[in-house]
């Protein structure tokens, strides 16, 4: 059963709560109480991760876990395609025998909570311990390097587990969060689609704790059970009709029967790096003056655990930083939204092909020189694009919208189907240099690159493991009118963002 999520915020009004209030045993929940079970939500959480990162050191030290890693990494090596689910019972045997399971730190932390004077309740301490573990895990995996421990005074969040949890919407446009506190949320009377929103069966809430402004603001998101309602921004397309995208790092090529368009990714967010290098260079000089001693001769930090002091200038300046970053978070989520709800509007059959976006933003391993003038190259690769055009959350954000009607985005395997190197005129493949923009077919026409791969995603066969040729033959000549009518407007603007990828 597919859900959704309706996010209000937290009004601490009276004459507000006078006007929900339904049952006379309930009173007023006060800020003071929120701030108290939010902070201890975030000590739990870090308990939890503190346990589960015991567990997992013990874990890798043992010397049978050890082994089937050995077994596991032999077999892989020697074919990446081996089947190795014989070992699964023995890694799991493993892991019981340490505890290092979510199901055991689950039940950790059901005991560990009564120091914390049983301030949450049971589920949301179990939701608590499944954030914690899935955060320690993905160490064992290598998705991840290490484990971040919040402050208790940091933005978090807190989630029940059903309509019976502690933390609960009680009707009336009320949540519920231990004996007697009861919050109202902000309904406006124009606010159409979160009063037919409420409609839906409420499966669980989650408490979210912000800073806006340098401001604490408190939302409420509710999981709904079923679709969203219909919007008039978000209709969508034929269910036969098919859609080609070309994923790139700060742009994304649509193909369709009747529009081919090279989109830039998120162009409203334009993030100052001029401002944040001076607040970085401001924090860093206030860190280094308030904290001498943790700090080498050469300026580097000494190693080891160190307690940091930081004055008030100091916490402005990161207030004011990480106020900047949300704003740019907020463009971006709603630029990512508007794009998708124009994709799956040409069409349900979207098809992408897959993209390691992770792998690209890490730095390169290896060292290498400019032929030119013999320079050690940057190891930097697309870290800081991708950070701010986000382009796997567009894709994300496509997946969960088709998921309301029952459709999903058909992801293409990239090594096999290899949609930038194929010419469908000659029937070869050719690789290109990343500087090459352009695909030039052997009677001489040009078609941009990104384009072309976008219209060879559409042509793929159905069992989207290679490219259909006769389909390409027999749509090339609408797509060539449509790409030339996409590159002539491109020019005419002259966007500075998409003006290489024409040039």
């Amino acid at each position: 059963m597919s859900s959704f999520t309706l996010e209000l915020e937290i009004s601490f009004s009276k004459k507000l709560l006078t006007a929900y209030k339904s049952d006379p045993k309930l009173e007023p929940g006060s800020i003071r109480t929120l701030e108290k079970k939010l902070d201890t939500a975030i000590a739990i959480r870090n308990t939890a991760k503190g346990e589960a990162l015991k567990r997992l050191h013990k874990l890798q030290h043992d010397r049978t876990y050890q082994q089937l890693q050995k077994e596991y990494a032999a077999r892989k090596k020697k074919d990446p395609k081996a089947d190795v689910s014989d070992l699964t019972p023995k890694y799991r045997e493993c892991m019981n025998f340490y505890g290092y399971t979510e199901y055991a730190l689950q039940s950790y932390v059901i005991q560990a909570k009564h120091q914390y004077h049983d301030i949450l309740g049971a589920d949301e301490c179990q939701k608590l311990a499944t954030q914690a573990f899935r955060a320690v895990d993905g160490i064992r995996t290598k998705e991840s390097k290490k484990v971040r421990f919040l402050q208790r005074t940091s933005d978090s969040s807190v989630e029940g587990k059903s309509g019976k949890s502690t933390l609960k919407y009680i009707g009336d446009c009320c949540i519920q969060f231990g004996k007697g506190n009861i919050y109202p949320l902000i309904l406006k009377k124009k606010d159409h689609y979160a009063q037919e929103a409420l409609t839906h069966k409420v499966k669980y809430v989650r408490l979210i704790r912000k800073t806006i402004r340098r401001k604490r603001r408190y939302f409420a998101q509710l999981i709904l059970e079923g679709t969203p309602p219909k919007t008039k921004h978000l209709k969508y397309g034929k269910r036969d009709q098919r859609v080609g995208l070309d994923e790139g790092t700060s742009t994304i090529a649509i193909v369709t029967q009747n529009e081919v368009s090279l989109k830039e990714l998120a162009p409203e967010v334009t993030t100052d790096e001029k401002e944040l290098r001076r607040l970085n260079r401001a924090i860093d000089r206030s860190k280094r003056a308030m904290n001498p001693n943790n700090y080498h001769e050469d300026g580097t930090v000494k190693k080891g655990r160190h307690q940091w002091i930081k004055s008030k200038h100091c916490l402005i300046l990161e207030a004011r930083r990480k106020e900047l970053y949300r704003r740019a978070a907020q463009k971006r989520q709603c630029s990512h939204n508007q794009l998708a709800n124009h994709i799956v509007s040409l069409g349900t059959d979207v098809r992408v092909e897959e993209m390691r976006m992770k792998a690209l933003a890490k730095r390169s391993s290896k060292t290498t020189k400019n032929k030119k003038n013999g320079r050690i190259r940057s190891k930097k690769r697309y870290g800081k694009v991708i950070s701010n055009r986000a382009p796997a959350t567009l894709i994300a954000t496509i997946d969960r919208k088709l998921r309301y009607i029952g459709f999903s985005i058909q992801k293409i395997d990239t090594a096999k189907v290899r949609a930038s190197q194929y010419d469908h005129i000659s029937n070869t493949y050719k690789k290109k240099q990343l500087s090459d923009r352009w695909h030039i077919f052997p009677d001489g026409t040009r078609v941009q690159r990104d384009m072309c791969s976008g219209f060879l995603v559409f042509c793929t066969a159905e069992d989207l493991k290679h490219i259909d040729r006769d389909l390409c033959i027999r749509n090339y000549q609408k797509f060539k009118r449509l790409h030339d009518q996409e590159v002539e407007r491109l020019r005419k603007e002259n966007k500075k963002a998409l003006r290489w990828y024409i040039a």
